[in-house]
């Protein structure tokens, strides 16, 4: 097992579907920058939020904001759209916690009765 602990900003807005089992799955994408003398470089990583926790990050959170998260990494193969078979690297997230909201903008105070709703052990895994 793999484990991952990240703190990113949200590359884009959270998005969310429904599995057969009508399960919430919020898939979103992580950036991390680092600096080394004058140069900045970002590396994303694309994460799995499951249950109520997927639900209520994408109602709180948006494009720009932080998250900071852990989970188990995993590596799954795929072919893409030309027929190459390529391998991704994501996270199937376990814990979270809000960061800061982007710059420039006001978030939306989560109500306690949220807070208390999210139930980690809803996570199929």
């Amino acid at each position: 097992m793999i484990k991952v602990f990240m703190d990113g900003r949200l590359g884009k807005d959270i998005e969310i579907r429904k599995t057969q089992s009508d399960l919430s799955v919020a898939n979103l994408s992580l950036g991390s920058t680092s600096r080394y003398k004058n140069e900045e470089n970002t590396s994303w990583m694309r994460c799995s939020v499951f249950g109520k926790s997927a639900e209520v990050l994408a109602q709180y959170c948006s494009k720009g904001d932080q998250l900071i998260i852990s989970g188990e990494g995993e590596q799954r193969k795929y072919t893409d759209k030309d027929g190459v078979e390529r391998t991704a690297f994501e996270v199937r997230v376990e814990s979270w916690s809000f960061g800061a909201k982007k710059k420039g903008t006001e978030g939306k105070e989560m109500p306690g009765d949220v807070k208390q709703a999210m139930d980690l052990d809803s996570i199929p895994f």
